[in-house]
């Protein structure tokens, strides 16, 4: 047990030290290739010797969460936690929550004049889209075919009949 207690202190504190060089560095533009991938998996490191850590110093860690001020601690944690979580799982933007689920799927795979009318896209506006892009306006053809037809992603098309 005793050498389990130095591995995983000895291990969290080097691999905190390095998770705060390459932190700093990346904090202030230092983009050298290896640093962010580095440092994603130095945090993996960090992660296991931390747990390491606290199943050698099981006893000692829950003499910490003993009495009232527990709640005052753990509560904190779990709502950012929490918040961090919900946070990670909400779409940035429509390519995220078009590509989520069997929708998406089913919406490229309609014709564009069908998928417009589904939409209540804009039909002007997807218009303007085709005609800065030099395409012509499709015919009875998939999404999907008509974006691979001419080089574009099939959510640009679908957030030009957005717009």
């Amino acid at each position: 047990m005793k050498n389990l207690r130095f591995f995983g202190t000895s291990a969290t504190i080097i691999s905190f030290a390095l998770i705060a060089l390459s932190g700093v560095g990346l904090f202030f533009g230092i983009k050298a290739g290896f640093i962010k991938t580095a440092h994603e998996w130095i945090g993996l490191v960090m992660v296991i010797a931390a747990l390491v850590h606290i199943a050698a110093n099981w006893r000692g860690f829950l003499g910490y969460f003993k009495g009232a001020k527990t709640a005052a601690i753990i509560l904190p944690v779990v709502i950012v936690l929490g918040a961090w979580v919900y946070s990670t799982t909400i779409p940035k933007d429509a390519t995220a929550m078009w590509k989520k689920g069997l929708a998406y799927e089913k919406l490229v795979m309609m014709d564009v004049n069908t998928a417009m009318d589904a939409l209540s896209g804009n039909k002007a506006g997807f218009a303007e889209f085709l005609a800065s892009k030099g395409i012509d306006a499709p015919t009875n053809i998939s999404i999907k075919d008509f974006a691979k037809a001419n080089k574009l992603k099939e959510h640009e098309l679908l957030n030009a009949m957005l717009k």
